[in-house]
């Protein structure tokens, strides 16, 4: 009898320690994915790369605010 009970103590905390194992992976992805997004939204460019891509609009406000 306390072998069956040992048996499924040992069980369990196996089982345990499983589930906070798959836990832990799926924070640890998780971070990863949100670290990567928010590191691709806030790319630094260079203010000449910015002028590349300046419309005649952006060229007006710029001249006009100088």
């Amino acid at each position: 009898m306390c072998f069956i009970v040992f048996f499924f103590i040992i069980i369990f905390f196996v089982f345990f320690v499983f589930i906070i194992f798959i836990i832990s992976i799926i924070f640890f992805v998780f971070i990863i994915y949100i670290v990567f997004i928010i590191s691709s939204i806030f790319i630094a460019v260079s203010y000449t790369h910015l002028r590349a891509h300046e419309t005649v609009l952006d060229l007006v406000c710029r001249l006009l605010l100088e």
